[in-house]
């Protein structure tokens, strides 16, 4: 069981009472009612193991554990599912949950589990970030009131959604890599969205909390696209006669492990640069906490990727590692 160590120190204060504020997700570690299970049908509770260490300047040190005396409660993710998309309703947000002084009377006290076994182990593989951002290329109105979002590159991405509208009004965005009408060879389709080869259903859901523009992205949930289909929001360029919420920005963002890149390739033969360009980008989307075989259908480590690729990319990419979390909640705990 792989845990991941961070420095808290820009975090802290020099003076004042702190607290822990933590969001759990399922992964693939919890897939209990997930819209779409591709080989790992799992029910476990959401579990944390939080140890933090704090050094004081005379030299002493604290240890914070979470342990029964911290609370917890269901956050404003009502589904998340790491192949089926991730659901936000943002007017369940407590705002301040992780600050000194929110009241947390109203959460319940966490449970002490035995854990689900094996042995705790210090992760190695970089985190997933966030890496080039891909606005749209064009925007098409396939039918009345949906809207296709082309970003012109089909990257393993999370949909950055930019919006307003009024409390309680859902957007919802589909993704997928290909269109309806396309032809042989061909991306040129100027139809809704065909998820045929990422499987569905396959979407996520954004519930206004109202007022001011609302950003909002998802948090446990990556896919691949190069489409996204707008159900029940309008951009904010086209007519809005049933006022429905309005899309200020919606951007596709790459995400992939924080591998730094060590090499290049380049000759001069275009026919060749564009290979090599073609095969580090394949690579590149499916660089997770292992080398998966697609981000999107099944996002899994199967091993004759690894076997097939590893002299491609020897060098370029150390062993990585799968660390898989358990619907989500959200943690808090008092230091």
């Amino acid at each position: 069981m792989y845990y991941s160590t961070f420095d808290l120190t820009e975090a802290l204060q020099t003076a004042g009472p702190h607290t822990f504020g933590v969001m759990l997700g399922k992964g693939f570690y919890n897939t209990l009612g997930d819209r779409r299970v591709h080989g790992v049908h799992a029910d476990r509770p959401l579990q944390l193991i939080l140890q933090a260490h704090l050094f004081y300047a005379d030299g002493s040190e604290q240890v914070v554990v979470s342990d029964d005396s911290w609370k917890t409660t269901e956050g404003p993710i009502t589904h998340s599912a790491i192949l089926g998309g991730e659901d936000y309703d943002a007017r369940r947000w407590p705002a301040g949950w992780n600050v000194p002084g929110f009241s947390d009377a109203a959460w319940s006290a966490a449970s002490e589990w035995a854990g689900p076994g094996g042995a705790l182990v210090a992760a190695s593989a970089p985190p997933m970030k966030a890496h080039e951002w891909f606005a749209p290329v064009r925007v098409d109105e396939p039918q009345p009131g949906v809207f296709v979002y082309d970003f012109g590159q089909n990257a393993s991405a999370i949909p950055r959604l930019r919006v307003r509208g009024r409390p309680g009004q859902t957007v919802r965005l589909v993704t997928a890599e290909q269109r309806q009408g396309m032809t042989p060879r061909r991306n040129d389709g100027r139809g809704l969205v065909d998820q045929a080869g990422v499987g569905r259903p396959h979407y996520s859901q954004y519930t206004l909390r109202g007022g001011e523009v609302e950003t909002w992205a998802p948090q446990f949930y990556y896919t691949g696209f190069q489409y996204v289909q707008v159900e029940g929001a309008v951009p904010a360029d086209r007519p809005n006669p049933d006022g429905l919420p309005v899309i200020e920005e919606l951007v596709s963002v790459h995400v992939r492990a924080a591998l730094p890149a060590v090499g290049s390739f380049a000759c001069s033969n275009p026919v060749f640069n564009r290979t090599d360009r073609i095969i580090d980008w394949a690579v590149r989307g499916n660089l997770a906490h292992v080398l998966t075989d697609c981000p999107h259908r099944e996002k899994l480590g199967w091993l004759e990727v690894a076997y097939l690729m590893g002299p491609s990319i020897a060098g370029a990419v150390r062993p990585l590692r799968l660390l898989c979390e358990g619907r989500p909640r959200l943690c808090r705990g008092a230091a």
